[in-house]
C-alpha cells in the first residue's frame, strides 16, 4: 500500500506504471506525483524481488554501470537500510517519522477492505487486494521517479523554437529529445535519430542566416 508523507493511503496502488500519463479519475495524468512511503508486509517482501531483474528491467544507474543485482528475496537491500524493517507498525511509523496512530488506521482500513474484497476508498480491482498483515513490516520511500523526459520546447520545419505566440526564436534551434517528434515512443535510439535529423536542418539553417549576415 502507499501512504503518503502524513501516513494516509491517497490511491489505487494498482494503477499502471507506465511512460507518459496515467489514465486515471477520468483524466490522463502524471502518476505519482506526490512523495510516498510503499508499505508491506513479510508475505510481500518473500513473494519476490521488489526490483526486476535485468532479463526484466535492464535500465538504470547500478544495474547498468555497476552491475547491480537485487537480491531474490530483498534481504540485503533491507541489510542496506533501503527497505525499513520493524516488528511493528507502530515502530515502522516512527523510523518513517510519521504518526504511529495515523499509519496503524490506514493500515487497518486498508486491510477491512482486502477482508471485504472492496476498496470504498479508491476502487482498486479485489483481485489486487492483499493485507499488509503479517510482521515483520516493510517501506520503501521515495519521491517521484522520472527516468527521463521527451519533448520539450514547440519547433517550426527548420527546428527553429517557437515562443508563445507561436513565432520563432532568432537563432535559437532544438533537436533531439529536448524537443523530440516521437513523443512516448522514445526507446530503440529515437532521439539520437531526432537529434541527427533535427540537428542537420538547424545547422543548415543556422548557416544560411549566417551566410547571409542574419
Amino acid at each position: 500500500m502507499f501512504l503518503s508523507r502524513e501516513g494516509r493511503r491517497f490511491t489505487d496502488e494498482s494503477t499502471e506504471m507506465r511512460h507518459g500519463h496515467v489514465f486515471r479519475e477520468v483524466s490522463y495524468q502524471h502518476f505519482p506525483v506526490q512523495p510516498m512511503n510503499i508499505v508491506f508486509d513479510e508475505t510481500m517482501r518473500l513473494a519476490g524481488q521488489l526490483s526486476p531483474g535485468r532479463d526484466v528491467l535492464p535500465v538504470g544507474h547500478m544495474v547498468l554501470d555497476e552491475g547491480y543485482e537485487w537480491s531474490s528475496d530483498n534481504q540485503a537491500e533491507i541489510d542496506k537500510g533501503w527497505i525499513v524493517k520493524a516488528d511493528t507498525l507502530a515502530e515502522l511509523a516512527g523510523k518513517l517519522g510519521l504518526d504511529p496512530a495515523v499509519v496503524e488506521t490506514s493500515v487497518h482500513r486498508y486491510n477491512e477492505a482486502c477482508a471485504d474484497g472492496v476498496d470504498h476508498s479508491f476502487g482498486r480491482n479485489p483481485e489486487t487486494l492483499a493485507p499488509v498483515a503479517t510482521a515483520p513490516f516493510y517501506a520503501v520511500s521515495g519521491p517521484p521517479l522520472l527516468g527521463w523526459s521527451s519533448g520539450g520546447p514547440r519547433r517550426d520545419g527548420h527546428s527553429r523554437v517557437l515562443d508563445t505566440a507561436g513565432s520563432p526564436i532568432p537563432g535559437l534551434y532544438a533537436a533531439g529529445a529536448v524537443s523530440s517528434t516521437y513523443s512516448a515512443a522514445k526507446d530503440g535510439g529515437f532521439h539520437i535519430a531526432d537529434a541527427f535529423a533535427f540537428g542537420r536542418v538547424a545547422g543548415a539553417h543556422a548557416a544560411a542566416r549566417a551566410t547571409a549576415g542574419d
